[in-house]
């Protein structure tokens, strides 16, 4: 009783100190999975490679024949192409071996643009040569033709592999391309969006159709900023975390369909839930500070001055009810969040720091689960 008397003394201290393409129809077969190593068997990679360019030529003659412009070869698109073509021998469709569509594969090498195509097929030698025989089967299926005749697109990417005696073909068209070097995305199966990588997120990423499947994002942890343009356009959008406080918020006028934004305290993710009148959820911790065995922190220091008291205690308090006029450090933050909730600071924090003033705690318990501190308290 004596000590339930001292925990709300506690309580009542700080109550009176404190007042976030289009793409053809294909059949679906399945091969088992093979290894890299054998894709090539009984042919060379450089008479493939010189394939792939006969097939560009061949499109572009006919472009030519139709009064359009020549599309470029370019390397991004070929390697997608190419990773593209393997996928094709273990799961031939356009969607890819793990379900997803084949979009996705834009994402993994940087590819941001706002029309994409992409023609398969699957052929075996009959005394022809081979481009010239996957050419003109495109050229005789509606689909493939429109794709291949598109005055929208302006680049291509050709990647094949040979496996079992057959040729299997990936063309992939876009128009105008944005490459980043240092910016990938994926979209999973569950709709969960994830960008990653060390430079801007592009203002356009290659979602096409795929935007109403976004339910989730994550914004990587070293990610220098989001941008609300394409995530705008996600309608289905319920929920956006930002790995990275520092993570600048670019295209802010746009308002993200998503209710609940993940992120940390004071960072330009929390500043845009307050505008846009967003829940936001503190993530605890920093990831860009260092581990609590790489400096000397005092866990409960919510002030920085290098001891704990109830002054710290306060503080969360204050903090908790009006952040935007009680200033705390990414460092304090780390330091006063004492109770390993995952909900950042909260009053359980305030109140295990105050426990150590009537010698319920000490500063050696720190950080306690909040299991622990709720043995304590009853």
């Amino acid at each position: 009783m004596k000590k339930f008397r001292k925990i709300i003394s506690c309580i009542s201290v700080l109550a009176m100190c404190v007042t976030m393409g289009s793409f053809t129809d294909m059949s679906i077969r399945n091969v088992s999975a093979i290894s890299e190593d054998s894709l090539s068997t009984g042919e060379n990679d450089s008479k493939l490679e010189d394939y792939c360019e006969q097939v560009v030529e061949l499109v572009n003659k006919e472009r030519a024949k139709q009064g359009l412009t020549k599309l470029t070869y370019n390397e991004a698109l070929k390697k997608a192409s190419a990773k593209r073509a393997t996928e094709l021998v273990e799961y031939y469709s356009h969607d890819r071996p793990d379900k997803r569509n084949c979009v996705t594969i834009l994402g993994e090498y940087g590819i941001s643009t706002m029309k994409h195509a992409e023609n398969i097929a699957t052929t075996y030698p009959h005394g022809v040569n081979p481009p010239e025989n996957v050419v003109n089967g495109w050229l005789n299926s509606s689909g493939h033709r429109a794709n291949i005749l598109n005055p929208d697109y302006k680049n291509i990417g050709v990647g094949i592999a040979y496996y079992n005696g057959g040729y299997y073909w990936v063309q992939i068209f876009s128009s105008d391309i944005i490459l980043s070097d240092d910016v990938t995305w994926g979209l999973d199966n569950n709709g969960t969006l994830t960008v990653d990588g060390t430079g801007d997120m592009p203002d356009k990423l290659s979602l096409f159709s795929l935007r109403d499947n976004v339910r989730k994002a994550v914004i990587g942890e070293n990610m220098k900023s989001m941008n609300c343009y394409d995530l705008s356009m996600c309608k289905n959008l319920s929920e956006i975390t930002v790995l990275n406080p520092e993570c600048q918020i670019n295209n802010s006028g746009y308002n993200i369909k998503a209710d609940t934004i993940y992120g940390y305290a004071g960072s330009p993710a929390q500043t845009y839930a307050k505008d846009k009148n967003k829940t936001f959820v503190t993530i605890s911790g920093n990831p860009n500070q260092t581990t609590t065995t790489d400096r000397n922190i005092i866990y409960g220091d919510a002030d920085g001055d290098g001891k704990v008291s109830i002054a710290d205690a306060v503080l969360i308090m204050q903090y908790i009810i009006n952040h935007d006029d009680f200033y705390i450090s990414e460092e304090c933050l780390y330091s006063a969040d004492v109770v390993n909730t995952g909900d950042g600071l909260t009053t359980m924090d305030a109140l295990a720091i105050q426990l150590i003033d009537i010698n319920l705690l000490s500063i050696e318990d720190f950080p306690i689960t909040s299991e622990k501190l709720q043995e304590i308290i009853t």
